[in-house]
């Protein structure tokens, strides 16, 4: 169960977590672009310390892992989620010939928040509050990815497994003027939810790149392992998309969302938002009726019908967007003037 003390501190402080189960892949070796690129159906346009969203894409299309790709020299570091290390690999050796491809034996050690780029100046060294989204460092010789799914700011260090506890250590030590807690991976998955990130754990069966609207990751120039089923999806009139339905109560997956009566799709993951406070789901929608904005839309839940409103993400107006390193400090958050969280609104009549 998350605590709602562990979404307060990414919301609005500082967070610490330390995930052993991380996948990260290192490619080397003179075939190491050529690999990754054949591997990912993403444009590999990364020049040395910049990292981009990508997927591991099935024969039809369909996604079986989130990747962030990262340059490092002229190596490509792969941070995976959705599949084992050895299913990671296995895919990359054999679409992308990948001959110097391995596993690297590390921990995550990542902290996020509206206050995580300060703490990370103090611990290591001020340039680090400069350095952007998607980017990849090095911070006490251990790589270091600028990145995070919550919406706010996130920075998450591969570290060996030996030196975890001494790193988070010495992380909560130094955090503890910043409130920092300590937060599960469950806590991460939560506000990465509101903020509408990809998680292939959420993902409907059968759904492909084109229901979950993650066409943006796909090149239009390259060949790649599920092209052709993506393209034929494009086509298909009776196409779904996934949209996401605020609630006033909670809903179960497979609930059946209607308009006017009529069967439009139905519903495929729901949570209560510790955010927000009311309730948020994903529903693959047709095509047609997967807009924000629409609150005519009725969700059949036991035998009646709950109403619900559609919501262009994300859900969650970030602290982190208001907060500037180069003026703002921890000590005088109090004088930063942040904006309600809720973005579009509570419920389903859209209220403050």
């Amino acid at each position: 169960m998350i605590a709602d003390d562990e979404v307060r501190a990414i919301r609005t402080g500082v967070a610490l977590s330390v995930d052993e189960g991380v996948v990260a892949l290192r490619v080397a070796g003179e075939d190491a672009f050529r690999a990754v690129d054949r591997a990912l159906p993403t444009d590999l346009h990364l020049r040395d310390g910049q990292a981009r969203q990508s997927l591991l894409l099935d024969a039809a299309g369909r996604p079986i892992a989130d990747v962030l790709v990262a340059r490092d020299d002229e190596d490509y570091l792969l941070i995976v989620d959705g599949v084992p290390a050895e299913r990671a690999l296995a895919h990359l050796r054999e679409l992308g010939g990948a001959s110097d491809a391995r596993a690297l034996d590390v921990t995550s050690v990542s902290v996020h928040g509206p206050w995580a780029w300060e703490l990370m100046a103090e611990v290591f060294e001020a340039g680090v509050a400069a350095v952007p989204y998607l980017s990849l460092l090095r911070v006490d010789g251990e790589l270091c990815v600028r990145a995070g799914r919550t919406g706010e700011f996130g920075y998450e260090i591969l570290c060996p497994r030996e030196r975890a506890a001494e790193l988070a250590a010495r992380l909560a030590d130094r955090g503890a003027r910043y409130g920092i807690a300590r937060v599960s991976r469950a806590a991460l998955t939560h506000c990465a939810f509101e903020n509408w990130f990809y998680d292939p754990s959420f993902a409907p069966p059968g759904a492909t790149a084109v229901e979950l609207q993650l066409q943006w990751r796909l090149s239009s120039r390259k060949e790649y392992l599920g092209r052709e089923a993506i393209a034929a999806r494009r086509r298909d009139e009776g196409r779904e998309r996934i949209a996401c339905l605020v609630t006033d109560e909670l809903l179960l997956p497979g609930d059946e969302v209607v308009c006017d009566g009529e069967p439009i799709g139905r519903v495929t993951h729901a949570e209560r938002s510790l955010t927000r406070g009311d309730f948020i789901a994903q529903a693959l929608l047709g095509a047609r009726w997967a807009h924000g904005g629409i609150d005519r839309y009725r969700v059949r839940r036991g035998g009646r019908e709950v109403a619900a409103r559609t919501v262009t993400p994300p859900l969650v107006d970030n602290r982190s967007l208001y907060v500037d390193p180069r003026r703002h400090s921890f000590e005088c958050a109090d004088e930063v003037s942040f904006p309600p969280i809720a973005r579009g609104g509570t419920g389903v009549a859209g209220g403050a």
